[in-house]
């Protein structure tokens, strides 16, 4: 495992993803492939690769993590990545190890998206290419629980099975990805424009 991206990029991606907090920005491995489907930028069922370079994570509120991966340290409007929202952490370590969560339910233990605005940039569509997880599973091995264990830092999921589609438009706008990540969450400061 490698350090992902260099202080500055992190630095920026937290301040625009994560305003009102700081973001842990990790070291981390994975990977996510398949297919997808982009209209609006002439992209037909096209291999996919996102070839991520940069993981971040943040305690949005007390029990909810949320996890990105992406192909760059540059924002989420310039970038392609995936985004992991995860309800009750501390539950799914407890009682859900192992366990295929399903991404299909009304209201997802762990709910997913894919953005493609590196692929599919801005000032093509004038509108970001955001899909949301309607079906598959994904499965944690590890998790990042503090009120259990706050030494135990790292996080590993796969995906399988994972239809993505957008809620706006028709079902010609989607993406199949299977995929995986592994990332040790940083705690201490959170990533800052100046130290």
């Amino acid at each position: 495992m490698a350090l992902v991206v260099g202080w500055s990029a992190a630095a920026m991606l937290c301040l625009v993803l994560f305003p009102a907090a700081g973001c842990s920005v990790g070291t981390g491995d994975g990977h996510a492939t398949g297919v997808i489907n982009v209209p609006q930028c002439d992209i037909t069922n096209q291999a996919y690769d996102l070839a991520p370079t940069f993981w971040a994570g943040e305690f949005v509120v007390d029990d909810q993590l949320e996890l990105r991966m992406q192909r760059s340290g540059a924002i989420e409007s310039a970038s392609d990545g995936i985004r992991l929202l995860v309800q009750e952490p501390t539950r799914i370590k407890q009682e859900l190890l192992g366990v295929p969560i399903d991404l299909s339910e009304v209201t997802p233990m762990v709910s997913m998206s894919l953005y493609l605005n590196d692929t599919c940039p801005v000032e093509f569509t004038r509108i970001p290419v955001n899909y949301e997880s309607v079906s598959g599973t994904v499965t944690f091995q590890a998790m990042y629980a503090p009120e259990l264990d706050d030494n135990d830092l790292r996080i590993t999921a796969s995906w399988t099975g994972v239809r993505f589609e957008a809620d706006a438009r028709s079902g010609v706008h989607n993406a199949d990805i299977d995929g995986a990540l592994d990332f040790v969450f940083n705690r201490g400061r959170p990533a800052q424009r100046y130290p």
